[in-house]
């Protein structure tokens, strides 16, 4: 009996070593599993601004989701072009990435980067409304009035925004196009000055963010007359802000955004651009996050892939045609 075992084990042993079941006998190999070790996120700008903080508290959530710590580096540099050179310069495996603002888009016609935007693949995390204001003064309580106003023969109504071919100089371009009216652009070197030269009479209204304008907007030293995007937005202790969509339909679907997220060069491994999709579309739910955003009156939008990307290359576009508009219109003038 034990030499009948010992023939039928040894036939069992030559039959899997030569049969149809050999990979059986074999290790499985594993599959390459991102990400295996930390990951640099490349923030453009200096520390403690409120683009940082969002910047932080993402790579905070992505840490938590994906398993290994993301690690912020600030690299300043004009227009963020430092700091998406280095992202860029670095391995494309998804373990360097840059942070994203709408200074992204522009980047390439300012010739800050050696990349084009459809170099990379993008994943935005929020976004910040911007809301043209005017102050009590104006005895404005409507966008269509403002419009109105602007369009008179021998009216001259001044706009403020941070800085020209800014994202909110380019939201005021984008409301002359779908009004007709036509607005003196008036800059003043950031947000704030922006807003308080508009406090002051320098200007009749602003263009800025709903978080840049909080406290003003809270304590009534300016009135907010519309979101220059698509949606309403309810700010708290003050209420809801229509939507300029809601009248001038070149707004509802405008690429003209204020987006915050993170961008990997559009090369890298397609086991990376899946899982970080699937991580953005998770950490828009990190209690934190949300918390952060709240508190500067921003929206968490978590958009990924082919849209993202859609957005981002639109965007040029459009900055990119506003920019040549307004050479063409300064050319014009000095002939």
């Amino acid at each position: 009996m034990r030499t009948l075992q010992h023939f039928l084990s040894a036939l069992v042993v030559t039959l899997v070593g030569c049969g149809g079941d050999k990979d059986a006998s074999l290790p499985t190999p594993q599959a390459s599993v991102w990400p295996e070790k930390s990951i640099t996120l490349f923030c453009p700008g200096k520390a403690g601004t409120t683009t940082d903080q969002i910047f932080r508290a993402t790579a905070q959530a992505l840490t938590s989701e994906l398993g290994v710590d993301v690690v912020v580096e600030n690299v300043g540099g004009v227009l963020g072009g430092a700091a998406i050179g280095k992202a860029w310069d670095a391995p494309h495996d998804g373990y360097h990435c840059v942070g994203v603002t709408e200074f992204m888009f522009s980047a390439p016609r300012r010739g800050v980067t050696k990349t084009q935007v459809s170099d990379w693949s993008y994943f935005f995390v929020a976004e910040a409304p911007a809301v043209i204001s005017v102050t009590p003064k104006s005895r404005l309580a409507k966008i269509q009035t403002l419009v109105r106003e602007a369009k008179k023969e021998g009216n001259t109504f001044r706009v403020a925004t941070a800085a020209a071919g800014g994202i909110f100089h380019a939201q005021m371009l984008l409301l002359e196009q779908a009004t007709g009216a036509k607005f003196e652009h008036k800059q003043f070197g950031g947000s704030g000055p922006s807003q308080l030269a508009t406090v002051s009479g320098q200007a009749d209204a602003v263009i800025s963010s709903v978080g840049d304008q909080a406290s003003l907007l809270k304590t009534k030293r300016l009135v907010p007359l519309a979101i220059l995007g698509g949606k309403s937005f309810t700010l708290d202790g003050l209420g809801e802000i229509p939507a300029a969509a809601d009248l001038y339909p070149a707004f509802e679907s405008s690429s003209i955004r204020k987006v915050v997220g993170i961008a990997v060069p559009s090369d890298s491994p397609a086991e990376v651009l899946t899982r970080l999709e699937a991580a953005i579309a998770k950490v828009i739910a990190n209690p934190e996050l949300i918390a952060l955003a709240g508190s500067h009156s921003m929206e968490l939008i978590g958009l990924s892939g082919l849209a993202a990307n859609q957005l981002a290359g639109e965007a040029a576009d459009v900055r990119a045609a506003q920019a040549n508009r307004l050479l063409e219109a300064l050319q014009a003038d000095a002939e």
